[in-house]
């Protein structure tokens, strides 16, 4: 008989974990296993075969299965066998449970201001004007100023970059004449103790402080933005670094070749490497794309007159696990 796995797309690391009962008949005790890749056109990659006959098959056994093609090592094949249910069966063993990947940290939150109570007075009419600005890192927002009150209500969404190992800051000034400010109080808290790892909705009541003196409470809802909503709020930082298998392009066999990005109404570009098929860019840069997930890469070769194309692809940025921080190579 023959079984066959699915296919296992783009690796050297395959992970099949197929099960298949396979009858053993008395004189046929090998096992062959041919590991092929599905390309247009099959090819075999390796092949091995398994003496059952040679193995103690009374429990479970985990097997290493070398392949070789055209005399060649060609890689391992692990195989997990126990002896059948019926006289004469073999089957593979469900593999072991893969480790459970860590929890992305959070990169983004959407805080929700809802309001604040027992606000000080900072004017002489016995109210104040307060406005709340939320802080982590370089990155900071506010809402609007409520005039004359010492409750509050913003009801106000404000969207912020966060760093895991950055407190937010979450404070409430003061407007005066002149629209000079005055600090009213803070709150300071990691993006842990928002809770909004759990990607649910937190609601909390936080102490406001003026230097060591509580001067009321504010009222937020937190949650952590999904990889969707951060590109508009980050932007994208991406690093040209090098470029294989150029066409030439020139009389001279050779190619100038200069890369463009664009990100929505974002377009930027490289310099240009003279006289080689093989340019080494390292070169940095920030696209701001607005809600465009589609970056557009493109390969020019430099001209006295006008630029000629050399290649391009699209690269779906939502295909990229980016919470986990930068793609070191793509």
């Amino acid at each position: 008989g023959t079984w066959n796995t699915g296919i296992q797309r783009l690796t050297l690391d395959p992970e099949f974990g197929h099960r298949f009962h396979v009858p053993i008949e008395t004189g046929e005790e090998t096992v062959a296993c041919t590991v092929i890749d599905n390309d247009m056109r099959p090819v075999i990659v390796g092949y091995g075969e398994v003496a059952l006959q040679a193995l103690s098959l009374a429990k479970s056994l985990r097997y290493d299965l070398p392949l070789k093609h055209n005399g060649d090592d060609a890689g391992f094949l692990t195989l997990l066998l126990e002896a059948g249910d019926s006289p004469g069966e073999v089957h593979a063993l469900p593999p072991p449970p893969l480790p459970v990947k860590a929890k992305a940290p959070v990169r983004g939150i959407r805080v929700t201001v809802l309001s604040a109570e027992g606000l000080p007075v900072m004017d002489v009419g016995g109210r104040c004007d307060p406005y709340v600005q939320l802080v982590s890192g370089s990155c900071a927002r506010r809402t609007t100023t409520i005039p004359q009150t010492l409750q509050p209500t913003w009801n106000e969404t404000l969207y912020l970059a966060t760093d895991p190992k950055v407190p937010v800051q979450l404070v409430v000034w003061d407007v005066d004449e002149g629209d000079e400010i005055e600090l009213v109080g803070l709150a300071q808290v990691s993006v842990q103790d928002l809770g909004v790892d759990s990607w649910q909705v937190e609601e909390h009541s936080l102490q406001l402080f003026n230097k060591t003196e509580p001067v009321g409470i504010l009222h937020i809802e937190a949650e952590a933005i999904p990889q969707e909503q951060l590109l508009p709020l980050y932007g994208l930082s991406v690093k040209a670094v090098e470029a294989r298998g150029l066409p030439p392009m020139d009389y001279n066999g050779l190619c100038d070749p200069f890369v463009q990005f664009a990100l929505g109404p974002c377009l930027l570009t490289t310099s240009v490497k003279h006289k080689t098929l093989h340019p080494v860019w390292n070169e940095a840069m920030q696209l701001a794309g607005g809600a465009a997930t589609d970056l557009a890469v493109s390969v020019w070769d430099e001209d006295s007159t006008v630029n000629e194309f050399v290649g391009a692809a699209v690269v779906d940025l939502l295909g990229i696990d980016l919470t986990y921080g930068p793609v070191e190579r793509f």
